[in-house]
């Protein structure tokens, strides 16, 4: 097979990237497992998992499309009930979940705000670093930056599963 790609060149001429300790340390104890196979055999493997891969990632984007619909219904029913929460026979706990997603909507607008505020820093925002700036200016009373618009996603969030952590949904 030929040796292509667009970055080809540059390999052993940039740093190799690591991977965190921890998980280079759990693939380790994996690729244990793999040694004695041939390199066909581990592409075989490799490509089985891909496939498998690609199936749970398909399945989970049909976990999330009926998570939404379940949560809007929740959201729908406990607003008509004007409840935040309810509580199930198990201890878990299902309420309502505010959260703020601000997105610009005039460019012109927002980067003359951010000239005249003189916050020029901001010219490289990315969308968690302005979304966090405009939740603090809501909590705080303050207008959203000119030329943005906050949209606000009420969402169904549970409480109180027992497993590796106390899990939130969105």
């Amino acid at each position: 097979m030929a040796k292509n790609g667009k970055y080809r060149h540059r390999r052993g001429k940039l740093p190799k990237f690591e991977n965190p300790p921890a998980w280079q340390e759990k693939i380790g104890e994996a690729k244990g497992s793999y040694f004695g196979l041939s390199t066909t055999e581990l592409g075989r493997e490799f490509a089985s998992f891909k496939i498998q891969k690609n199936t749970a990632e398909a399945g989970i984007k049909e976990m999330n499309t009926q998570m939404e619909a379940l949560s809007q219904l929740i959201v729908e029913r406990l607003e008509d009930g004007d409840l935040e929460a309810i509580e199930l026979a198990n201890g878990i706990k299902v309420g309502i979940k505010d959260e703020p997603y601000t997105s610009i909507e005039d460019q012109k607008k927002f980067y003359a705000w951010i000239k005249k505020t003189k916050q020029t820093g901001l010219l490289k925002i990315n969308f968690q670093t302005l979304n966090a700036m405009t939740k603090e200016m809501i909590i705080t009373g303050k207008k959203n930056p000119p030329g943005t618009k906050v949209f606000m996603k009420t969402s169904a969030k549970v409480t109180g599963i027992k497993n590796s952590e106390e899990e939130e949904d969105k």
